[in-house]
């Protein structure tokens, strides 16, 4: 029951003005039925009657536009952030990285801007972690060509969703909201800020750009009931060591250096089992190799 109230007061909220006259025939309707037996003191109940008729008739057209319109355009939406949920939680992580980056490693000056590198090769180094989520963080470094593809790397999500075959089931606001992100080339900007932080340039737009993307952001997380926010950590020289690991070797999903341990274990686990002709479940390899790397970690640690 709670359920249904829920979905009509989408209903209502989606579709105000439609859901405003369907309301008051219903109420002319009540009214209808309720006095149809008293007196016509004041000789309208011809016109009452009609007026009746024509909310019934109303009432009529609304239930067949929720049945035939509207359910089955909520049914396509639903199947739409199904499909594209994935790829709108990525295009928004990504944006929420970026301007972490920004936040900590530029600071725009009168002229130019300063870049705060860490190490000899000019990386910018981030941590993160989801908020509530302290332990398991990630480690990431960006060189001055990872930073200038970043474009690139967004154009490429945002067409990922753009060529869904589900795309045109979205809502028309969450799309706008799209394209105005899109169109803001906020990560050009960017690049431009890096390429020219030494010169005498200023840019004074680059704050409000930053601002309006994370608002734009913000707003596209909330269309798509997406939840995850992150927040920065303090990089140590360890976590320096799994940031600049090749991707090959270790994928966005290996949060710290207890998780890059534990992939190495469980394939050298694997591998002493497979030569002795042992098999075991994924399962017990993975509670092995946990078991194994957290004994070393509080072995070196007393």
């Amino acid at each position: 029951m709670k359920r249904f109230i829920e979905k009509i007061k989408h209903f209502c909220f989606s579709n105000k003005e439609i859901s405003i006259i369907g309301i008051m025939c219903i109420l002319i309707s009540v009214s209808y039925m309720i006095t149809y037996n008293m007196p016509d003191y004041f000789g309208i109940e011809p016109f009452y009657s009609w007026l009746n008729n024509l909310a019934i008739s109303y009432i009529a057209a609304l239930i067949f536009f929720i049945v035939q319109v509207y359910v089955p355009e909520e049914r396509n939406k639903k199947k739409c952030m199904e499909v594209l949920r994935n790829k709108f939680v990525s295009v928004t992580a990504f944006i929420d990285i970026s301007v972490m980056l920004c936040k900590k490693h530029i600071k725009i000056k009168d002229k130019g801007a300063d870049l705060i590198w860490n190490g000899d090769n000019e990386k910018l180094y981030i941590k993160y972690s989801k908020v509530g989520n302290d332990k398991a963080f990630t480690c990431r470094s960006y060189t001055k060509t990872e930073i200038f593809r970043l474009q690139n790397i967004f154009d490429s999500k945002i067409s990922e969703i753009k060529n869904s075959s589900v795309i045109k089931y979205c809502e028309y606001e969450l799309l706008e909201l799209l394209s105005q992100i899109e169109d803001a080339k906020f990560f050009d900007g960017i690049s431009y800020v890096i390429r020219l932080a030494n010169t005498e340039l200023g840019f004074p737009n680059f704050g409000n750009n930053l601002t309006q993307i994370q608002s734009l952001n913000d707003k596209l997380k909330k269309m798509c009931f997406i939840e995850n926010n992150f927040q920065l950590h303090d990089i140590e020289e360890s976590d320096k060591f799994v940031a600049d690991l090749p991707r090959k070797d270790i994928s966005e999903e290996l949060k710290s250096i207890r998780d890059f341990n534990i992939v190495r274990m469980k394939r050298y686990i694997k591998q002493q089992l497979d030569e002795k002709g042992v098999s075991i479940s994924e399962e017990m390899l993975n509670k092995m190799s946990e078991e194994a790397v957290d004994a070393q970690m509080n072995k070196g640690n007393k």
